[in-house]
């Protein structure tokens, strides 16, 4: 059965920069500790998917609720998985809403996840199993109000136990697991830390999906569940104790950091998306938090866990979370060069909006070396008339302290890659250009660098552009990156090309 959506199902605006692919093989040892929190596990699913393109993947896993269902994907190598389905089936009824009250009696439909999106993408279970590695889900027994640890080599049915892990109290109804009634892990364990420390492992890495400062307001221990569950006092103990279990735990937690025992990570700004949150740029934007986050802590995780430190270069999609880094490195050439004839700064919000509007039709990507950007690159409408849609304006700005380190070279040579799969065949280069070998503002480097990579001078505008009380000239240059052909293939817009 196939899935039918409806048009007017809200999807977040930047899916199409969400990574893909595998993670690598190669494993790390330790625990890695997953909270739940509902789509609050975004932020998770960002920082675990810049640890699968950055090869971190732990060998053991233990996650609560969201953060089985995370923890799932990321056991199984699944890059962008878990961030695909979210942020772009969030409205899909038969996930949450009235399709999911009907075939599952819950208004989140966590069967959704498991079974019907594998029709999309297709769950590695041969390697979310394998022998080499532990994949633990945290379920609440009904009967006793404890947690179950579930995994494959003590549970027959691991699909029942994710879906037990992730099936929230009040809403959602019992998941039987191996003939054991459950529900949510959070009810008796909302961050299973001392679960890895009673298992004995000496690296343990805990992800939160609250800040550090965050803790319950005036928690009490309250009756809701005691009403509801009422044939099962142990479990309507254990929800209605849950508040200030949590804040107990999290106390525990960062005296725990603080000693050294355990890695604790969380979100560096407060997170104000709600479980069932509907604002997918809401949503979309707490998955770059996390992924951002990851890549700032990357250095501080693998000194923690004793990992050789290499520089980690890589060239990705942008994203409007990069504004600020973007902003801060063109700020330099607005103000101190001529290289742009742009006046004043732009503002983060428009850069993540130029961001947004050029991902539309044309790749915009970054050069990113252990979390930070050091330059990007993108390019533009060359003409708007349809004529000229095989033509584009190209754009790059590096670090001004890392220009000669090939960054230049290897952003061009991945726009080339993409721009060849949209079926573009001419980039266009705009430069400014002095008028003397002296100019204080200005140099003929970017024509040079140009010409190495294959662009050939095609025309010069004189006097075209005025900056810092100087005229200066305006070239043209072009490259040609396919063979143009009669008739030509049509143009595939950025939002369209399959990855």
């Amino acid at each position: 059965m196939r899935i039918v959506r409806s048009a007017k199902e809200k999807v977040y605006s930047g899916i199409s920069s969400i990574p893909s692919g595998k993670a690598s093989n190669q494993l790390v040892q330790g625990c890695l500790v997953l909270e739940g929190g509902a789509f609050r596990g975004l932020y998770t699913q960002g920082m675990l998917d810049y640890w699968m393109l950055h090869g971190i993947n732990f060998q053991t896993v233990v996650g609560v609720s969201a953060g089985a269902l995370a923890g799932m994907n990321y056991v199984a190598g699944q890059i962008g998985r878990s961030a695909h389905a979210n942020l772009g089936f969030r409205h899909y009824r038969n996930y949450i809403g009235a399709g999911a009250v009907l075939k599952a009696h819950s208004p989140i439909r966590v069967d959704f996840l498991l079974k019907d999106y594998n029709r999309i993408e297709k769950l590695d279970t041969n390697r979310l199993f394998d022998a080499s590695r532990r994949f633990v889900a945290v379920a609440t027994s009904c009967e006793t109000g404890e947690a179950e640890f579930f995994e494959h080599s003590n549970c027959k049915d691991m699909m029942s136990a994710i879906k037990a892990s992730a099936s929230m109290p009040f809403i959602s109804p019992m998941v039987e697991v191996d003939g054991k009634k459950c529900l949510d892990g959070g009810c008796a364990c909302a961050i299973p830390y001392q679960w890895a420390m009673d298992q004995g492992y000496e690296k343990i890495v805990v992800i939160k999906t609250r800040d550090s400062s965050f803790r319950n307001i005036d928690p009490k221990v309250n009756t809701r569940a005691k009403k509801l569950y009422r044939n099962h006092k142990a479990l309507a103990t254990a929800i209605d104790e849950a508040d200030v279990r949590y804040n107990q735990q999290l106390d525990e937690l960062d005296q725990l950091a603080k000693e050294g025992r355990i890695h604790l990570i969380a979100p560096s700004e407060s997170v104000t998306v709600s479980r069932v949150d509907g604002d997918m740029e809401k949503l979309g934007g707490l998955y770059w938090l996390g992924y951002n986050d990851a890549a700032k802590g990357l250095k501080a995780l693998k000194n923690y866990l004793g990992l050789e430190q290499t520089q980690e270069n890589s060239i990705r999609i942008a994203s409007e979370n990069d504004a600020q880094q973007l902003v801060d490195i063109y700020s330099y050439y607005v103000q101190n060069t001529a290289i742009t004839f742009e006046y004043e700064v732009p503002s983060v919000e428009e850069f993540k909006s130029r961001i947004r509007k050029t991902l539309l039709k044309y790749p915009y990507i970054v050069y990113e070396r252990d979390g930070q950007i050091l330059g990007y690159a993108y390019v533009g409408t060359f003409h708007d008339r349809p004529a000229y849609d095989w033509a584009v304006e190209t754009s790059i700005y590096v670090q001004k302290d890392c220009k000669g380190q090939g960054i230049g070279k290897a952003l061009y040579e991945e726009l080339e890659k993409l721009l060849k799969k949209q079926n573009i065949i001419n980039l266009n280069a705009c430069i400014a250009y002095p008028a003397t070998d002296d100019d204080a503002h200005l140099t003929k480097d970017s024509v040079l660098f140009h010409e190495k990579l294959g662009y050939k001078m095609v025309g010069e505008f004189h006097a075209c552009g005025y900056k810092f009380d100087t005229w200066y000239n305006m070239v043209w240059m072009e490259k040609a990156i396919s063979e143009h052909e009669v008739p030509a293939k049509s143009v595939i817009w950025f939002e369209n090309l399959e990855a």
